[in-house]
């Protein structure tokens, strides 16, 4: 069971990352972060690296949708495209409508009509509101390094009613997304523990660390878990190397993962095993978090730790969890990974500490898959 001292080190870590600020890759809070994170990984006993990759980051320069003179500011949707500072006018329509400017409503992930829509290009522009919750839940960019489809603003559900009503009037819309693309750099935070037998395939325990927002309960909990296994493997001798890796870009298209795994060819394949951190963890105490594994011993030693550790309450997910985990098990990677259950505020500004975030359950879910990559790193099989 967590100390005091652990729930008070979990906090401290999330508090701080909290404090940062609008973390989003490439920019000057996506740096500082990343040099605070290498700071923690250093008190955890280990040297730590930043692995640099360059990426195009876009900024916003204005957002907003005006129809009777009354304007509703938003968030590109950055893996589309963009207009200029004039904007577009047309006249709004649900979509399906014969209409310029579409208007739909989106949920925690894209809608298929709404997908239909922005390859089909019928639209100058669309305009996705969040459906229900505070604010705008912004979609991750997963086309960031291949956009398509017209310009999308991303507003808040406080302006649904308002938007759909005039959509069904067919009013006169005037939209702008002006944005543009900047030369930057991000960097993944990595370390690694030295096994005794350098022959064997190593262990990697991962989380992403970028964000839209302050992502407290999106991504703290992840990265204070990421931190504790650490922790608990920094003062052991692995029979097999361990190496963790803090990704940015989780929300452009995974950028961070991919320049990880092209530093070390066959990683996905060629590891004993990987553990994964996603987001949500120990963000709602009363959504418990859920679990996926690629193999069968994988989810039994994944379940016995869970319920030792007082997290009986986890669900096992039938399919893979996580964006980054996904994609290495697509390409062959034995892999463990954990999300949290339903969070109200993922993906949106009013995502800060300490809102619900249930720092025991982090906890406790980071002592569970410390002891599962414990036995993996201490295997000779």
């Amino acid at each position: 069971m967590p100390d005091s001292s652990q729930i008070q080190r979990i906090a401290r870590v999330i508090r701080e990352y909290d404090a940062h600020g609008v973390r989003r890759s490439g920019t000057e809070v996506d740096h500082a972060s990343a040099r605070w994170l290498a700071e923690q990984v250093a008190e955890c006993g280990l040297e730590p690296e930043l692995e640099r990759f360059d990426l195009s980051r876009v900024d916003p320069e204005l957002a907003y949708v005006e129809i009777d003179g009354k304007r509703t500011e938003g968030v590109p949707l950055y893996d589309g495209g963009f207009t200029g500072p004039d904007g577009v006018h047309g006249r709004a329509g649900p979509l399906g409508a014969d209409a310029q400017i579409g208007i739909c409503e989106i949920g925690s992930g894209p809608r298929q009509s709404f997908m239909d829509a922005r390859r089909a290009g019928d639209y100058t522009a669309i305009v996705a509101v969040t459906a229900t919750g505070p604010g705008v839940a912004l979609l991750n960019a997963v086309h960031f390094l291949t956009p398509f489809g017209p310009p999308v603003l991303q507003v808040g559900s406080e302006s649904r009613e308002w938007l759909m009503d005039h959509a069904r009037e067919g009013s006169d819309a005037h939209v702008v997304v002006s944005a543009t693309r900047t030369p930057a750099e991000s960097f993944n935070v990595t370390s690694r523990i030295e096994g005794r037998d350098d022959s064997l395939a190593p262990v990697v325990v991962m989380t992403p660390r970028s964000g839209w927002w302050h992502c407290a309960g999106e991504r703290g909990g992840g990265i204070a878990a990421w931190l504790e296994v650490m922790r608990s493997l920094a003062d052991v001798e692995p029979v097999r190397d361990v190496l963790f890796v803090a990704t940015s870009g989780h929300e452009i298209g995974l950028p961070g993962v991919e320049t990880f795994l092209k530093a070390r060819p066959g990683l996905e394949r060629g590891a004993h095993g990987w553990v994964h951190f996603g987001a949500n963890v120990g963000a709602d105490p009363d959504s418990p978090p859920r679990y996926a594994a690629s193999d069968q011993d994988l989810e039994r030693s994944a379940g016995e730790a869970l319920r030792e550790a007082g997290l009986g309450s986890a669900s096992l997910s039938p399919t893979m969890v996580g964006a980054e985990s996904s994609l290495i098990t697509s390409r062959g990677a034995r892999c463990l990974a954990m999300v949290g259950g339903a969070y109200t505020l993922f993906h949106r500004e009013a995502d800060r500490w300490p809102s619900t975030i249930d720092v025991a359950t982090i906890a406790r879910c980071a002592n569970a898959f410390a002891n599962v990559a414990a036995t993996l790193a201490s295997s000779e099989d």
